[in-house]
C-alpha cells in the first residue's frame, strides 16, 4: 500500500532536519544540530535494542539521549556542561540549566520518535516543572514521555554531565520530590 512506503520516507526526511539546541540558560543560545548518518545508524541500532519492552526502550533512551547531547557538543563545538546549574555558568554558550536542558531533550525525544525509533513511548508536548519555593523546593523542569498505557516519566538530564544518560522515573516521583532527593547513579 502507498501509505505504508511513505512513512519510512518521512521518518527518513525528518531524521537529516537539523534541531535548535538551547544553552547559556533560558535559551540564550541557539545553536543548529543535525544528526550525522554514523549517529543516526548507531541511534537506530540503540534504539532497535529497546524494541523488546518499555522498560528496554527507556534504558534505550537514556543511552540515545547521552549519543546526542555528545555528539550536539561536539558538532556545536561549545565547552562540555558541567552538571546541575550553578548562577556562576549563566550566559555561557555551552552551559545549560534545567530550562535549557528539558527543551533540547525533548528536541531528542522528538526527533527519536518522528525518525520513528520510539515504539513503546511518545514524547509529551509539555515539559513538567515542581518546586516554587514557597514550597521550600527550587524550581526545576524536564522532558517528559508516555509510554504505551498512558503512564508519564520524567526523563532529565539537568543532574549528569553532558552526555551522561538523564534520569528517567515515573512523573509522580519525580514531581513529589526535590532535587537533593537523587543521587545522580549514570548506570541505571
Amino acid at each position: 500500500m502507498p501509505g505504508d512506503l511513505a512513512e519510512p520516507v518521512r521518518a527518513q526526511a525528518f531524521a537529516e532536519t537539523k534541531l535548535a539546541i538551547c544553552s547559556g540558560y533560558g535559551c540564550t543560545f541557539k545553536d543548529g544540530f543535525a544528526p550525522g548518518a554514523a549517529d543516526r545508524s548507531r541511534l537506530k541500532a540503540i534504539m532497535a535494542r529497546g524494541a523488546a519492552s518499555p522498560k528496554a526502550e527507556r534504558r534505550a533512551i537514556r543511552r540515545a539521549i547521552a549519543l546526542m547531547e555528545r555528539s550536539a557538543q561536539q558538532q556545536s563545538r561549545f565547552d562540555i556542561d558541567v552538571p546541575l546549574s550553578l548562577q556562576r555558568h549563566a550566559n555561557r554558550r555551552g552551559q545549560m540549566d534545567c530550562f535549557d536542558e528539558s527543551t533540547n531533550t525533548r528536541t531528542y525525544l522528538r526527533w527519536l520518535h518522528k525518525a520513528g525509533m520510539m515504539r513503546h513511548h511518545r514524547p509529551s508536548r509539555t515539559i513538567a516543572q515542581r518546586g516554587y519555593l514557597l514550597d521550600g523546593r527550587y524550581p526545576h523542569k524536564t522532558a517528559v514521555i508516555q509510554d504505551d498505557n498512558g503512564l508519564a516519566w520524567a526523563v532529565d538530564s539537568w543532574r549528569g554531565r553532558n552526555g551522561q544518560p538523564p534520569e528517567i522515573m515515573p512523573i509522580s516521583r519525580w514531581e513529589n520530590s526535590s532535587s537533593s532527593d537523587f543521587a545522580y547513579d549514570p548506570s541505571t
